[in-house]
């Protein structure tokens, strides 16, 4: 059912539909005449029984119509099914806020976002290695002229990543990328027969090294650090590895994402 059905729905139900009557309550001298009758006042049960246009229909076709008690209790009974806006009782489809942004590793972990950009045969990978604290141990940026596909640039990126865990001798690591695709072969790759499946299982292999390996999906505002890093490449013309000394252009991420 539309959204705006079960809006109007609530509103019916709760009697606050803008009728001549319900405007009286509020301005006063207000006629409830129905304008176009002429002959009654405007209720909720005479808009609802004498106007709607699906009751025009089913008498046009039809030759019958609905009670208007019929079409009070179908009203009230979708307002108690749904309800829409109402603060007195839970809605059925809850809006639980999310916590977006960066979120710091558990202990004893090292966190590596990754990310990549395929457009106009150019390739533009970042890679960001963070502590529990949120400062940054290594990370780097690259581009290469060629014409990938997006996921297969951003398994290039996983590798470059894994290459940097490599380098720091960690044993635990949680690698977070804001593509969908990529983490679930990656986690299901095992049964994956895919050439790309195939080539992400090889890349895996790298995991051995390590003692304990999360992937995780965030959304592109959790993977903002990366996504600003793959950015760079193109626009300075050069590729960058860095340890403490990472480019001014993510110094407000990385700084906003360490003092939460």
């Amino acid at each position: 059912m539309l959204s705006k059905i079960k809006v109007f729905s609530w509103i019916i139900g709760h009697d606050i539909l803008p009728t001549y009557t319900n405007i009286a309550h509020i301005r006063q001298n207000f006629s409830t005449t129905c304008s176009r009758c002429k002959n009654s006042e405007e209720t909720l049960l005479h808009a609802l029984n004498e106007y709607p246009k699906n009751n025009k229909n089913k008498m046009v076709f039809q030759g019958k119509d609905d009670p208007a008690m019929v079409v009070w209790e179908r009203a009230q009974t979708l307002s108690k099914d749904f309800r829409i806006f109402d603060l007195n009782d839970p809605t059925v489809i809850p809006l639980t806020p999310k916590c977006k942004g960066w979120k710091k590793p558990l202990k004893h972990f090292i966190k590596i976002n990754f990310d990549a950009a395929a457009l106009n045969g150019c390739v533009d990978y970042g890679v960001i290695a963070r502590d529990v604290d949120g400062f940054v141990l290594t990370g780097s940026y690259s581009f290469a002229m060629k014409a990938l596909d997006a996921v297969w640039a951003e398994l290039e990126a996983l590798t470059m990543g894994l290459n940097l865990a490599s380098k720091l001798k960690v044993s635990k690591l949680i690698i977070e990328s804001d593509n969908a695709n990529l983490i679930n072969i990656v986690k299901n790759r095992d049964k994956n027969v895919t050439i790309l499946g195939r080539c992400v299982k090889k890349e895996c292999m790298a995991l051995r090294n390590f003692e304990s390996v999360h992937f995780n999906w965030i959304d592109q505002s959790s993977n903002e650090a990366a996504d600003l890093l793959c950015k760079l490449p193109i626009k300075n013309r050069c590729n960058l590895y860095f340890n403490l000394d990472y480019p001014l252009e993510i110094h407000i991420v990385i700084i906003r994402d360490a003092i939460k």
